[in-house]
């Protein structure tokens, strides 16, 4: 029991209240006369003294990088870079055209490859008796089955089933009509048969 009192004795219990902690007197003289010391140590720069650092550092760490790569000073460098970059661009250009021609060339056999699925779909519509004038509606119709598996063939046969009136209608005879003159038939009006049952009853 006397040591859990002595325990309690050592603890300084004024850094656990509220408020102001005020340090045992020595501890503080102490400590800013540390402070004081430290800041004499410590050396104090300027921003210009900074950036004049910084402008001198890197400028020995390019030299040294140019020296590396193979230049004796940043004028040779520079114009190395020049001439390289001149060189790359007149390549560049040439590379360009032919990119551009590539190009083209690639738009205008897709092209080509497209009118000529076009054309092929219509000339088969044709042989499956569809209608001139519905070629192009059969065919966006058609195009929407073609699968891996199913050819274009195959897909207008079905939309053309599927869809009749895309065929070409068969020829109907009309009916003819007179020029407005109405000859009654032959006879006594007997062969009427509204007349016959009427002249029964008269």
């Amino acid at each position: 029991m006397l040591e859990q009192i002595k325990l309690l004795v050592l603890l300084n219990l004024q850094y656990f209240a509220e408020g102001e902690v005020t340090p045992p007197p020595g501890e503080g003289e102490q400590q800013q006369e540390q402070q004081q010391q430290e800041q004499k140590d410590e050396k104090t720069f300027t921003q210009k003294d900074v950036n004049n650092l910084i402008k001198k550092e890197t400028a020995q760490a390019t030299e040294k990088l140019l020296k590396s790569l193979g230049f004796e000073g940043f004028e040779n460098a520079k114009d190395g870079i020049t001439k390289f970059k001149e060189w790359q661009d007149s390549q560049k250009t040439d590379a360009e055209k032919q990119a551009a021609a590539l190009e083209q060339a690639s738009k205008d056999l897709k092209a080509t490859k497209a009118e000529k699925e076009t054309l092929a779909a219509q000339l088969t519509a044709l042989k499956f008796d569809a209608a001139p004038e519905k070629l192009t509606d059969l065919i966006v119709l058609a195009k929407t089955r073609v699968t891996e598996e199913v050819t274009m063939d195959e897909a207008l046969k079905q939309t053309l089933e599927q869809y009749p009136d895309f065929k070409k209608q068969q020829q109907q005879s009309k009916p003819s009509f007179s020029g407005g003159q109405h000859v009654p038939p032959a006879g006594n009006g007997t062969d009427d048969p509204f007349a016959a049952k009427l002249a029964k009853y008269k």
